[in-house]
């Protein structure tokens, strides 16, 4: 059974509404999480916690990455949380701007545990990626 309660705490702040909208493209790891939404990685893993708690996410580890995937819904609430969030492109002003953001990560090929953050030239020439 969910708790409402927790359920709706988890989905009153908009960073982790941002997160489960980012979610229920794909699994994601915490790096592209970050790299989508321009926060720091220890905020953007302290709202994951909150949604895990909550029971909206669910996580698996893979060498020193976490990837988080939407948990699969355990109540009528849930479910309709689901499919709102499916649609919620028309109706959240950051939520085009964020799937845009995901699909450049995804094109740059910035996709876990082959990604490593860009690093600026000596020269200051730009960025170049380092591969594995």
């Amino acid at each position: 059974m969910v708790d409402s309660v927790g359920l709706f705490r988890a989905l009153a702040d908009e960073t982790r509404l941002r997160i489960l909208h980012l979610l229920c493209r794909r699994e994601l790891c915490v790096c592209q999480i970050v790299d989508v939404l321009g926060m720091g990685q220890s905020k953007v893993s302290r709202h994951l916690g909150h949604l895990r708690h909550a029971g909206l996410v669910r996580d698996r580890r893979e060498g020193l990455w976490i990837y988080y995937s939407l948990a699969q819904p355990s109540g009528s609430l849930h479910q309709t949380l689901a499919e709102w969030l499916k649609h919620a492109a028309d109706e959240i002003p950051w939520a085009t701007a964020d799937l845009e953001a995901l699909e450049a990560v995804a094109e740059c090929g910035a996709l876990c545990p082959q990604h490593v953050p860009a690093k600026e030239s000596a020269r200051g020439e730009g960025a170049s990626v380092a591969g594995p």
